[in-house]
């Protein structure tokens, strides 16, 4: 055993420790050693340069986004991380991003960040570039878009404003909103190859009813009918043939896709409601595209929520699931079959021209039982 060495080391050792405590300037212990003594705590900066520093993180937004269309709203491109700009700008006084984030949420409490949307509408994006692109841009493309999000906001109100009226007591008018959900595909299996095989499609056509806040779903495969406007329309007429309401008038809203809502076969459907004297007034009301926020939406959230909780192997699991998805006052299932769907497309083809009326820029058709065979717009 070297013990001889283990004692000069730890002799060296303590010459070293004692030495470290001396001055060799002054030949005596160093001032200042804080032997005994806690170690101060880092002092942060105050709450008005944490708060400055925010507001010049927030100095980026450029454009409209300055504005906050969306009010208590920040840039989509802004957060928390990115408006902490402590470190780079001011590196003699360092922040700790959370004691960064917990001055934010005290001292801005009705500030939040939106997320980013997914769904969005190309007009909007369209001058979004622009204004964004030449930042000196004619006036006339910011008064566009403000047109464009006040068509939109209009349209929303009288939507609210059909809706509340269908209900009040004594209304003689039924308002309905339609829409198709994203397509649904089983089995549902997580191994690695159900990556490369092909699913079989389940399509849900959802009809909305504002007098009693019922909502239909009608459920079918891709193998009983594809999401052509001939299947679209027998599944309303099924809903409509359900006793869903009694009143003269019909209001529809929708969005503006032709292959499902703007087309000839419709319009036929609505004429020939109108002359078996089904309703007395049909009209068919349209959102404004990429703005088209309907009741249905919310119900295909809820699909959407409760679906990756439960996994569906066949189109019948997808129908529990719906039937399961609200508690109270829970969604009706309309179990489509082969026979249920009509053709209706070939008449709609040999009755109705659609070439003059311009449909796809409407925003509104009407039909009536006096005035058979007429379209007003």
């Amino acid at each position: 055993m070297n013990i001889g060495n283990d004692d000069d080391n730890n002799k060296k050792n303590m010459e070293l420790e004692l030495s470290s405590r001396f001055d060799k300037n002054t030949k005596g212990p160093v001032k200042n050693m804080c032997l005994g003594k806690s170690v101060p705590a880092k002092k942060q900066p105050d709450l008005e340069m944490v708060c400055k520093c925010y507001d010049d993180g927030c100095k980026n937004i450029e454009g409209e986004e300055k504005k906050k269309l969306f009010d208590n709203f920040y840039s989509l491109d802004l957060n928390a991380q990115g408006s902490f700009p402590f470190n780079k700008k001011y590196p003699d006084n360092q922040v700790l991003y959370k004691y960064y984030c917990r001055v934010f949420k005290k001292e801005f409490p009705n500030l939040s960040f939106r997320r980013p949307r997914t769904d969005t509408c190309k007009t909007c994006d369209k001058y979004a570039c622009v204004i964004k692109k030449d930042k000196n841009a004619s006036p006339a493309v910011s008064d566009e878009l403000q047109l464009h999000h006040r068509k939109a906001e209009k349209a929303q109100t009288i939507l609210k404003g059909d809706c509340a009226f269908s209900q009040q007591p004594g209304s003689d008018t039924c308002t309905i909103t339609k829409d198709l959900e994203k397509v649904l595909f089983v089995p549902t299996l997580t191994h690695s190859d159900m990556y490369y095989m092909r699913q079989l499609s389940v399509y849900n056509f959802s009809v909305h009813i504002a007098d009693t806040n019922e909502a239909f779903m009608c459920v079918r495969n891709e193998i009983e009918a594809s999401r052509g406007s001939n299947k679209i329309m027998s599944c309303l007429l099924k809903v409509l043939n359900s006793n869903v309401t009694e009143k003269e008038k019909l209001n529809i809203w929708c969005d503006n896709c032709t292959g499902q809502n703007k087309n000839r076969v419709e319009i036929f459907l609505m004429l020939f409601l109108t002359s078996i004297a089904v309703f007395t007034e049909i009209t068919m009301k349209f959102l404004v595209s990429g703005h088209s926020y309907l009741p249905n939406d919310r119900h295909f959230a809820q699909i959407e929520r409760r679906r990756r909780l439960k996994k569906c192997f066949v189109p019948e699991d997808i129908e529990q699931l719906i039937r399961d998805t609200r508690s109270i006052q829970p969604y009706k299932v309309v179990k489509m079959e082969p026979t249920h769907f009509l053709n209706l497309q070939r008449d709609a083809d040999s009755l109705i021209s659609t070439t003059k009326l311009s449909i796809s820029t409407l925003s509104q058709i009407r039909v009536t039982k006096d005035n058979p065979g007429y379209v007003f717009f």
